[in-house]
């Protein structure tokens, strides 16, 4: 992607493996394009790029009630006062998690909903691998959406869940200097 030849440069080394994205084509195609080095063992964090406030105490977090629960997808919720934009996660009566709806596919009802997908995701490897193969970009943008996996999954039978992060600034994305200003002052209050 963008200047990906300098992101290259910087995260070289013998402990990192680099998948390329030649075109871009979605969230889905991203890690599809990765998905022989994913494999089927393990769990597989998905992290956003530009999302640098996520502290490593919340991705443990995300891993122990990944594990403890059994899901075979844990997203990385936050909730939002105004969660205007953000996909929502919509969940039954009974707080289950249902589906994640975008902003532009949701009733007025879900809209009103304040939980919302930070992009983050915990797989179970195995989960991940096969619905990678049956992901098809069958929708209005004609992209691979990493959030149909989830629905992959759970049609399949697996456990999916979200859990907010206690500092929904923690997800935070940094893509204008306003941003970068905003996480900088964060960072600095943090030390």
């Amino acid at each position: 992607g963008y200047k990906g030849e300098m992101v290259a440069a910087e995260i070289e080394s013998e402990k990192v493996t680099i998948a390329e994205q030649k075109e871009q084509l979605g969230t889905g195609h991203a890690v599809k394009c990765a998905r022989d080095f994913i494999g089927e063992d393990g769990c597989t964090l998905i992290l956003c790029g530009d999302t640098p406030l996520v502290r490593p105490e919340t991705l443990k977090m995300l891993y122990d009630t990944h594990t403890e629960n059994q899901n075979a997808v844990t997203v990385l919720s936050a909730i939002f006062e105004d969660p205007t934009g953000y996909g929502r996660i919509i969940r039954d009566s009974e707080g289950q998690f249902q589906q994640i709806t975008e902003q532009k596919d949701c009733t007025e009802e879900q809209k009103k909903v304040q939980e919302i997908n930070s992009g983050m995701y915990l797989y179970d490897s195995k989960a991940l691998y096969d619905s990678l193969e049956l992901l098809t970009n069958e929708n209005a943008q004609h992209e691979y959406y990493l959030t149909d996996t989830i629905e992959l999954i759970k049609k399949a039978g697996m456990k999916v869940d979200a859990v907010s992060v206690e500092d929904k600034r923690e997800i935070l994305g940094v893509n204008t200097k306003a941003q970068l200003a905003e996480a900088e002052a964060i960072m600095a209050e943090r030390n």
